[in-house]
């Protein structure tokens, strides 16, 4: 552990507009703009992961910093939309159910069809089973048990739900590993959907150009490049067409670049020693939960 007095100041926000990294080698940390941020704008960081669903975010905020978190991602039930919390409902087919008051440490879920309750210590309970089980299982799974068990999480979670959304990560992850030959069509249109839902429901939350989104950009370019030659090859579209997909996917990669953790960034201290990004620890902000 180590003391940066300056760096000590910087408030906490669920929806940081920076990021932080630790160079554990060299004993130091950097601070850097993930979105765009006005004059006189406040420079913040998540002191968590950032994918954590609310009640968890606050319980490890006032656990570990003993300060309630009163940001708007924190006072909305949705999350800004992105239902990170949110559990499907037992008790009706189309129902979810949402924080009562999510600045109530020890408040309900309830669904909005019929007023149906549960308990904070439920959803800590039913969660936690969930998580174990994800953490324990993951490794060496296929593609198709997988899908199994995001069927099975989403007969309890909503699908934008922190966990489904990490299993969902998992099994792009797993797609990467595969020989492309192992990869049909189906496959990377399922690539391309998980891609894209990552993108829109965790930039909600995550704005800008966070380390998530640089890997998440890389997996979608490779899907896209690879499925315009599946197509192609299949006699599904023209040669025009290829080009103009082979082309669009080189602009997914230039977008990644924008994330610094997706290149070689060669920096100097102020004695002139080189830094390279090889060299950092991120120390914040990490998909883990």
């Amino acid at each position: 552990r180590a003391l940066f007095p300056h760096f000590s100041l910087i408030n906490h926000n669920c929806r940081a507009n920076s990021k932080h990294t630790c160079y554990i080698q060299s004993k130091k940390i950097s601070v850097t703009a993930q979105a765009d941020i006005k004059e006189g704008e406040e420079i913040e960081i998540n002191y968590i992961a950032f994918i954590q669903g609310t009640f968890l975010r606050r319980k490890k905020l006032h656990a570990i910093w003993k300060f309630p978190c009163l940001c708007d991602r924190c006072k909305d039930p949705t999350e800004l939309g992105t239902n990170l919390s949110t559990l499907r409902c037992p008790k009706c087919e189309n129902g979810y159910l949402l924080q009562e008051d999510p600045l109530q440490d020890n408040g309900n879920w309830i669904c909005k069809v019929h007023n149906f309750k549960i308990s904070s210590d439920a959803y800590l309970e039913m969660t936690s089973a969930i998580k174990d089980y994800l953490y324990s299982s993951k490794a060496g799974k296929s593609i198709q048990d997988q899908e199994k068990d995001l069927e099975m999480f989403q007969e309890y979670l909503h699908p934008q739900h922190h966990l489904c959304m990490l299993l969902k990560r998992n099994i792009i992850q797993t797609y990467s590993r595969l020989d492309l030959k192992q990869v049909d069509r189906n496959g990377f249109l399922r690539i391309r959907e998980l891609c894209q839902e990552s993108l829109d429901i965790l930039g909600k939350v995550d704005p800008g150009y966070p380390i998530w989104r640089a890997d998440t950009l890389k997996d979608l370019a490779a899907c896209e490049m690879n499925l315009a030659r599946v197509e192609f090859e299949g006699g599904l579209i023209e040669r025009p067409e290829f080009l103009v997909r082979v082309k669009n996917s080189m602009k997914i990669v230039e977008e990644a670049s924008k994330c610094k953790s997706a290149v070689t960034i060669r920096r100097k201290f102020d004695n002139g020693e080189p830094l390279t990004e090889e060299q950092y620890e991120n120390c914040g902000g990490s998909q883990q939960v």
